[in-house]
């Protein structure tokens, strides 16, 4: 099993496109009642039309897509996802 270390190492090998990535991380207030730390990530705040794991997965296919050379790509989403919106719309 790879450690933290390496795997940043292998990550940063695979190629990505330049969307978004950071948000915030906020503490949620009833960590001190319940005697525990529980916090919420802001992936709302990555973009208006795709957030959280549809930034991570569209960070790499279209690097991929882009270095395989394709000039053209099919999308396909539901009638009210905003899936074909947002890729569409980010490169």
């Amino acid at each position: 099993m790879l450690d933290k270390e390496q795997l940043m190492q292998v990550l940063q090998r695979v190629p990505q496109e330049d969307f978004p990535v950071h948000s915030r991380v906020h503490r949620l207030n009833i960590s001190d009642a319940l005697a525990i730390e529980c916090y919420v990530k802001r992936e709302d705040e990555l973009g208006s039309l795709l957030s959280g794991s549809k930034v991570r997965k569209a960070r790499s296919l279209v690097a991929g897509l882009k270095k395989q050379g394709c000039k053209k790509v099919g999308l396909i989403g539901g009638q009210y996802s905003n899936h074909v919106l947002g890729l569409s719309s980010s490169s």
